[in-house]
């Protein structure tokens, strides 16, 4: 058995992450440059070909609100 823990997948399905980075106009470079991923690791969670943590799920909707509140200002 693996001593290393594995992470829980997250509920975000990758269509919706996908909508929603697109509908606020956020480029996987920005949200890479948040969440200290790299682009390649964006692009495959927006493609489903890497799963989504809860962890960074979390850290994806406070970036989304962080976005759409600067642009409420």
């Amino acid at each position: 058995m693996s001593a290393r823990l594995r992470q829980s997948r997250s509920n975000l399905s990758y269509n919706l992450l996908d909508d929603l980075l697109r509908a606020e106009g956020v480029t996987n470079r920005a949200l890479a440059k948040h969440l200290h991923l790299t682009e390649t690791t964006i692009s495959l969670m927006r493609h489903g070909k890497r799963d989504i943590t809860k962890s960074v799920q979390s850290q994806i909707y406070e970036y989304l609100a962080l976005v759409n509140k600067k642009g409420d200002e």
